[in-house]
């Protein structure tokens, strides 16, 4: 139902749905939109719980993000061994999942900086009354922070949580209502608090779906966030639409436009008022052959680069190509921008914006029933407007995933 919030310089390598390598400096989206308003009947089937295994091992030129043209990068090859546990419970046509992720990533050269990190996620679609949908969220992230944000050798563990719910009733054809609210929680080591947030968002909307011209929803969201450590408190407002729509078997379209506001208490911040979006187009011009362009800009609260908050902008597009039955390669790339403002009085940043391009070439090959396989190069690149904290990295990664 959601597009997926992307991680600012994030693309991260992926075995089997495992997240795998230690991941960018993490928002947890602090707010419900609603999207795509379609909910399928489950499949009655048994609980099933699933267990796979796998482990990568990464070559990263530049480990600590550094500015090669100040000082010299320092390089190292990091192996992750990974489990991932997941399990899937139907009750009648009410359905829940629980999902553990861990990982622990061993630096070979600098074991200083191993760290396990970990995700565990629970949601559940319940129906009430035949008609109506419950879509409650629990989710807590452990892991440390990616140093393309810090730009040296300095730790920081970050703990992200969030809990929400939603409700709405989806009808194939007519008008229906949509409520939610989600609370969302970004936590730093003592030296890092500038980035702390808590943060609680609402949503109403109503919602309009017809067959011939797809689901379209109106929708009004709030998002009040405290970050006591700056002392500042942001609210951040946006009204808006969404359309989603099979346009023909091969096309298929998810656009939300909205006005954007945000604002900041506390502080001498300067005000964001115009267009948000969040767009997706799928084509399919060969039946093995997938083309993926995405777009959107929102309001971060929690970036690492000391802010009231930034507004940032995303363009990716992805290709997937299933080469063989086994194999399937992709290659993706994305452009993203970030502003930030802030109080000069209150903290100091070194940039005032900056971009990050960022590609990646993966391959995957399932070998048997239970083994999949994974080759991938990726290469990250950042500029920002005053030449401080630039840098460049490429990556190589392999690995291995078993499945029980």
């Amino acid at each position: 139902m959601f597009f997926k919030p992307r991680v600012f310089g994030t693309l991260a390598p992926v075995v089997a749905g495992i997240v795998i390598v230690p991941a960018a400096a993490q928002t947890a989206s602090p707010a419900f939109q609603p999207r795509d308003t379609s909910v399928e009947r489950p499949e009655i089937r048994d609980p099933a719980f699933t267990l796979s295994a796998g482990l990568l091992g990464t070559y990263d030129d530049n480990i600590f993000r550094l500015d090669n043209q100040r000082r010299e990068p320092v390089d190292d090859f990091i192996l992750t061994p990974q489990v991932t546990a997941q399990y899937k419970r139907q009750i009648g046509l009410n359905d829940i999942t629980v999902r553990g992720d861990a990982s622990y990533g061993y630096y070979v050269r600098n074991p200083d900086r191993s760290r396990i990190q970990a995700i565990l996620n629970t949601q559940g679609t319940f129906r009430v009354a035949g008609t109506c949908v419950l879509k409650p969220l629990a989710r807590i992230q452990r892991q440390r922070a990616d140093y393309g944000d810090i730009n040296g050798s300095i730790d920081n563990f970050q703990t992200f949580t969030a809990l929400g719910l939603e409700a709405t009733c989806p009808r194939t054809v007519g008008f229906f209502p949509i409520v939610g609210i989600r609370r969302d929680t970004s936590d730093n080591d003592p030296r890092f608090n500038f980035a702390n947030q808590k943060s609680v968002s609402y949503t109403a909307g109503i919602g309009y779906a017809r067959p011939s011209i797809g689901t379209m929803t109106a929708y009004y969201n709030r998002i009040d966030s405290d970050r006591s450590a700056i002392g500042v408190n942001n609210h951040i407002d946006r009204a808006g639409v969404t359309f989603v729509r099979s346009v023909v078997s091969s096309v298929a379209l998810k656009a939300d436009v909205q006005y954007l506001s945000a604002r900041s208490v506390g502080a001498n911040v300067r005000p964001y008022r115009g267009l948000g979006w969040a767009g997706e187009l799928i084509y399919r011009p060969l039946p093995r052959l997938s083309l993926t362009g995405t777009t959107d800009r929102r309001i971060i609260n929690d970036t690492l680069v000391p802010a009231g908050f930034a507004v940032q902008t995303d363009y990716g597009l992805r290709a997937d190509w299933q080469f063989a039955e086994r194999t399937k390669i992709t290659a993706q790339g994305s452009y993203a921008t970030r502003s930030f403002r802030g109080d000069p009085l209150v903290i100091v940043s070194g940039i005032n914006s900056d971009t990050l391009a960022d590609a990646l070439l993966r391959m995957t090959r399932r070998v048997g029933a239970r083994v999949d396989l994974q080759v991938e190069a990726r290469h990250i690149s950042r500029q920002t407007d005053t030449d401080a904290n630039q840098y460049k990295v490429t990556l190589a990664t392999g690995g291995i995933t078993y499945r029980f």
